[in-house]
């Protein structure tokens, strides 16, 4: 699976204001801004290659300078039949576990960022509610 097709599940089934970013001039911001019942989050999706997820360091900076202003982001990637939310936290939180790419990106392996898992068939209501669940502090 590609990351747009992933897209294209996601906007058919989450609720609310959905929307991609194609954004060139602020680097690292997240693929999808959703807003549903008064909720607003940052999504970047993500699909596994192997057992790694792989991030620029211009996402891993956006993560952190929104998560430190108190901003929800969230990480949903997908390994096979199996969709896996995070918040953004989790990444950053895992440095000890991040591996260099030879283009300066890192890869984690996606055991090591926690999060909740949805095997299919997806349960869309309990995925919009960790969606637009409400970052811890």
């Amino acid at each position: 699976m590609k990351e747009a097709s992933l897209w294209v599940l996601i906007r058919s089934k989450l609720p609310g204001h959905v929307q991609r970013i194609e954004n060139l001039v602020t680097p690292g911001a997240p693929d999808v801004n959703a807003c549903y019942q008064g909720r607003e989050t940052w999504i970047e999706l993500k699909v596994a290659k192997g057992n790694w997820i792989h991030f620029r360091n211009s996402q891993l900076a956006w993560f952190a300078k929104r998560t430190v202003a108190g901003g929800s982001v969230k990480v949903l990637y997908r390994k096979g039949d199996t969709i896996c939310i995070l918040p953004a936290q989790n990444v950053l939180a895992a440095q000890e576990h991040y591996q260099a790419n030879p283009d300066k990106s890192i890869r984690v392996l996606y055991d090591k960022l926690g999060g909740v898992n949805y095997d299919k068939p997806f349960d869309w209501v309990a995925i919009t509610e960790k969606i637009y669940e409400p970052m811890s502090r």
